[in-house]
């Protein structure tokens, strides 16, 4: 999966190793080795979290992936990596590609990996003021949206 998001020209950590061994008839165990993206932190974790400006860019990271079919079935606030270099997602397993998701209206497996994600950050972030998560998620779907038009027209 990392490999063909790579393909995509997608924020991903870039995979440098793994392993897969048979447990069972029907199982498997895997691990994966990736290359550190410098000076990344978890996304509630940066020091900048309050700016509007990563909230978009958030946005417009998820908007990206949204746009190229990547259905992210365990989109939290741990998996979004903010460095100086930009936005990543991480975190793949059991995550699939539905091909290019260009159309008008949003999906339904886009709109529950957004739902998902705003349940992680209202669980994480209780303790912001009354009113200051909605205003940051306004700003998350802002950008969200901006990028799949943008992916519309390219």
């Amino acid at each position: 999966m990392l490999a063909r998001l790579l393909e995509l020209n997608l924020p991903v950590p870039e995979p440098v190793g793994a392993l897969a061994e048979r447990v069972g008839a029907f199982r498997y165990q895997a691990a994966i080795l990736v290359r550190r993206i410098p000076g990344a932190v978890a996304m509630l974790e940066h020091d900048l979290i309050t700016d509007d400006l990563i909230w978009r860019q958030v946005g417009e990271t998820i908007g990206r992936f949204h746009a190229e079919g990547l259905d992210h079935v365990d989109l939290n606030c741990d998996n979004i990596l903010v460095s100086a270099s930009g936005i990543y997602l991480i975190d793949f397993d059991r995550c699939k590609l539905r091909g290019d998701r260009r159309h008008s209206g949003m999906a339904g497996w886009q709109r529950r990996n957004l739902n998902r994600l705003k349940r992680s950050l209202e669980k994480r972030l209780d303790d912001l003021p009354e009113g200051a998560l909605p205003l940051r998620w306004r700003t998350l779907l802002s950008g969200y949206e901006q990028s799949l038009a943008a992916s519309k027209k390219g």
